[in-house]
């Protein structure tokens, strides 16, 4: 009898810490992020800004917004070269939906980034060394808790701020530059001066939203 309460007991702890990884949590929506996907490294990481609607406090903006997220760029087998035709990432992109609480997808793609209609420009951070996937996954929504996100309540925003977070975090972590988070202002400068029409909030101070984790 002990020996079966001994069982049920290690059971239930297993199935615990299994739902206490991020995998499993509350707003992540996980997309072809299997264990092969978690053991490839990491060779650049792209800051992407797209056209997208915004809505605050039941209202939908007049204008399009930039809505920014990122794309974790996958090493290659040997028998293939790092190109366009062979690129493949993990994306990062948290965004609200009707509410200010937010979702975190976490997808694999056969290709670098998005080129969409929607598709605004990018920038490129190169890492310092080659963490992989299941690192970075493991440090951001185990250990910082970044899928535990709202938007501003006034404007809706935050997706840059949340960027800038993430690689906030992974410089303090040693993957990136101290100065990779910058990289969101560059790319929100270049969207201000391409296309003038689109909202974006003040470059060098992005509109935060609040980690509640």
């Amino acid at each position: 009898m002990e020996h079966l309460f001994s069982s049920i007991h290690e059971a239930a702890a297993n199935r615990q810490a299994r739902y206490a990884t991020w995998e499993y949590a509350d707003h992540i929506k996980l997309s072809n992020v299997d264990s092969s996907v978690k053991q490839r490294r990491v060779v650049s990481v792209v800051v992407h800004a797209c056209k997208s609607e915004a809505r605050a406090r039941g209202q939908v903006f007049p204008k399009l917004v930039a809505h920014f997220r990122l794309f974790l760029v996958l090493d290659q087998p040997l028998n293939q070269s790092l190109d366009e035709e062979h690129a493949e990432s993990v994306e990062l992109n948290n965004f609200g939906h009707r509410s200010l609480i937010t979702t975190t997808e976490i997808a694999y793609h056969a290709y670098a980034y998005s080129r969409t209609e929607t598709f605004l420009t990018v920038g490129l951070v190169q890492p310092l060394g080659n963490p992989t996937i299941g690192e970075i996954l493991d440090y951001l929504f185990n250990e910082k808790k970044r899928h535990l996100y709202k938007l501003d309540s006034a404007t809706g925003s935050g997706c840059r701020y949340w960027c800038q977070t993430v690689l906030s975090d992974m410089a303090r972590k040693g993957w990136l530059n101290g100065d990779a988070p910058q990289q969101t202002e560059e790319v929100a400068l270049l969207v201000r001066q391409r296309d003038p029409d689109v909202l974006i909030s003040e470059i060098g101070n992005p509109t935060g939203g609040e980690f509640y984790g």
